[in-house]
């Protein structure tokens, strides 16, 4: 994700989150991506403090996501890549909230074959509207090899 906000101080109350969406509106069952991404988050996203929080952790959220839709052999590889991002002392850490996502997506979310390529936040007092730009019809190992 591309996100990285300069640390505030405003609170964030969770139960003020608006939805909105960028690029295709709904899946096929006709329920918003943004939805459905922010349902999927929202353990994480529950009692963010502030901008950054809330910022770090639909990151976290999202690369999760996407993560699940590798072969379990290639995950184990993307999650030690992912944490290598982090200080020593927090990759663990990082490590269980990753494979506690992974899983919450396998058993509740499977059903969504896509990708979050994108999250943009914009905060209007104590509340913030959550975009996601997601991608259809292509595996991680796909939107990767676009990168490089």
């Amino acid at each position: 994700m591309k996100r990285k906000r300069a640390k505030s101080a405003t609170p964030i109350p969770s139960r003020q989150i608006t939805r909105t969406i960028a690029g295709a509106a709904t899946d096929s069952d006709g329920e918003n991506y943004a939805d459905i991404f922010e349902r999927f988050a929202h353990p994480l996203t529950q009692d963010a403090e502030d901008e950054e929080m809330m910022t770090n952790m639909l990151s976290l959220a999202a690369n999760a996501w996407n993560i699940a839709s590798l072969q379990p052999h290639e995950r184990m590889k993307s999650i030690a890549t992912f944490c290598q991002r982090f200080p020593e002392e927090a990759r663990l850490e990082i490590k269980r909230e990753l494979s506690t996502l992974i899983t919450r997506k396998d058993a509740e979310f499977s059903g969504n074959a896509w990708l979050v390529t994108d999250i943009d936040l914009t905060f209007h007092g104590d509340e913030v509207d959550v975009a996601v730009e997601v991608v259809c019809g292509v595996t991680l190992a796909d939107l990767q090899a676009t990168k490089q």
